[in-house]
């Protein structure tokens, strides 16, 4: 038996896409959400209820300069690393002049924040959400290191640092954000004060 397709459902979808895809230039739940449409695993699914204020703050402060600091604390695996990481891209989308300075407690967990920030900018569905990126095709980079990063036809320095807390961060300069995530490595660091 042939299967019926109605093509109401699917001219609604594409509009529904299309809708997240618009909200998404001003919005970073839209914006979060539209990117992971497609995916089989969800990350914002599960656990919109706990992200859904720290993504609402993290809006909020993109267009305000009256909110100047977040901080947030969440238990592991509630999502906040990957939220910050789709705020980085979101940025980058909202005004390609925008730079990131992003520290951790150690090169593998910046320089993953790092590849995956540019991921999400490479992703065909973020030139939905931001047209002006279509030109650039997949590589939207004037420079690619991993740690150190750059836009094509940005008029920052770089666009995108990402340093361990042991790592050289002195002359180093952010003009939209400074994120410390997971700055310790479990309790016993976290509590220790000569740290």
């Amino acid at each position: 038996m042939r299967e019926v397709v109605d093509e109401s459902n699917l001219t609604y979808y594409k509009l529904y896409e299309k809708s997240m895809a618009f909200a998404g230039r001003r919005s970073l739940k839209h914006f979060f959400e539209y990117m992971e449409m497609n995916n089989t695993k969800r990350v914002l699914d599960g656990r919109i209820c706990v992200l859904e204020p720290f993504l609402y703050y993290l809006n909020k402060a993109t267009f305000s300069n009256k909110l100047r600091y977040i901080i947030a604390s969440y238990a592991p695996s509630n999502g906040k690393s990957i939220s910050l990481t789709y705020w980085s891209a979101w940025l980058y989308g909202v005004d390609r002049n925008n730079s990131i300075i992003r520290l951790s407690y150690s090169d593998d967990l910046v320089a993953g924040f790092s590849r995956n920030v540019r991921e999400i900018i490479t992703d065909k569905r973020y030139r939905d959400v931001f047209p002006e990126y279509r030109q650039y095709g997949d590589n939207p980079f004037a420079t690619k290191e991993v740690y150190n990063w750059k836009l094509k036809d940005s008029s920052v320095p770089a666009s995108h640092i990402a340093v361990s807390r042991d790592g050289q961060v002195t002359g180093k300069r952010a003009n939209r954000a400074e994120i410390f995530d997971d700055m310790t490595k479990g309790a016993s660091e976290a509590t220790d004060s000569a740290l």
